[in-house]
């Protein structure tokens, strides 16, 4: 029983925080970045209306579970991802919720991705009947994972090809080829104050680098300082913002799970994120960057039932700490995907002129 505790306990703190194939990472998918073009604008304010959501064309797919975890790759491919729980990868919980309510009606998330020529946009559009933003307690949100929310796995350079924290996990190595690979964390927030009003469904968010193999991007870690938080503060605007909805299908939500239950009321929150480039070297949409991603759903006051839920299928989170847990570690990085920049393809009017913009 305590064995099993502390592995619970060093799974939060992991998460919040394969085999080898080569020297380019991300063979679990590919997610199709495009440009926004002309005639597109995002405001960070957690409203998705600005968002041409009818120009995304096709969801990156996994294979369902454990065919996408068991393979070398696989064939997902697209413009955006939607949960689902037959193709997705869980931590700490067994596959099919932790709620009480039906675990197939719970909790739905499409994740959706753009870019210009400053920086990486993402919206994600959760179904989600509890929105849970009290638990991370610390003075700068640094423990977001204790939240709703998500998180990203980024190899800016695209050449991990090995365990990222096999010499001090859980921090990421700090030396190459892993310098230059992060993950950010982003969630729900109550100690912030929302973007927009609260009577307007505005809620608290918090963005910022749970570790990095770039010391300097990391900070002293506690989401106060290092160059990631220079590069938010540097920025016009906010750089995260959630907003609730009561009915999301007034609202113009294209989760799948909506049209299919049309007797039914959603509600849920929409969490906006923009990601600056050159925050650390090689994160510039000139080349394929390395990604994975994985969803939190908080559905009870003292944590245990927090669901981690990784779209490339990974389900543990132990530095790999053996070779045959390698193909489930969410820190193997050829268990990754990857994140596709197509300037030619804009999401409206025409796309970006020049990649001499990112040289």
């Amino acid at each position: 029983m305590k064995q099993r505790f502390f592995f619970l306990a060093v799974c939060l703190a992991v998460l919040g925080g394969g085999l080898i194939l080569g020297a380019e990472a991300g063979p679990k998918g590919v997610i199709v970045v495009r440009p926004l073009g002309t005639g597109v604008a995002i405001t960070i304010d957690g409203d998705f209306k600005d968002w041409p959501l009818a120009a995304f064309e096709k969801v990156s797919e996994q294979p369902l579970f454990p065919e996408g975890q068991d393979a070398l790759t696989t064939n997902a491919r697209g413009d955006y991802l939607v949960h689902d729980p037959d193709r997705v990868g869980f931590f700490n919980t067994a596959r099919g919720g932790v709620s009480e309510d039906d675990p197939n009606l719970d909790f739905e998330v499409n994740t959706y991705f753009a870019f210009d020529a400053n920086y990486l946009y993402i919206l994600s559009i959760f179904v989600d009947d509890e929105i849970v933003g009290n638990r991370d307690t610390s003075a700068f949100g640094s423990a977001p994972y204790l939240n709703d929310g998500q998180e990203f796995f980024i190899d800016a350079k695209n050449d991990s090809d090995d365990c990222i924290s096999d010499l001090a996990f859980p921090s990421i190595d700090e030396e190459e080829p892993n310098l230059d690979d992060f993950q950010v964390g982003t969630g729900i927030n109550d100690i912030f104050d929302p973007v927009v009003p609260m009577d307007q469904g505005g809620w608290g968010a918090v963005q910022g680098i749970i570790r990095s193999g770039n010391r300097d991007l990391l900070g002293t870690g506690d989401f106060s300082d290092g160059t990631f938080q220079d590069a938010l503060t540097a920025s016009s605007g906010p750089d995260i913002a959630a907003k609730a909805y009561a009915d999301l299908r007034a609202a113009g939500a294209p989760n799948p799970m909506i049209p299919q239950n049309p007797s039914l009321t959603f509600a849920g929150y929409a969490l906006e994120t923009r990601i600056p480039f050159r925050v650390v070297d090689g994160f510039t949409p000139d080349h394929k960057i390395g990604m994975t991603l994985f969803w939190r759903d908080v559905d009870d006051s003292n944590g245990s039932g927090i669901q981690f839920i990784d779209w490339a299928q990974s389900t543990t989170a132990g530095g790999c700490l053996t070779a045959d847990a390698q193909i489930t570690d969410i820190f193997f990085a050829p268990n990754w995907g990857a994140l596709e920049f197509d300037a030619s393809h804009p999401l409206g009017g025409t796309g970006i002129a020049a990649w001499d913009l990112f040289e």
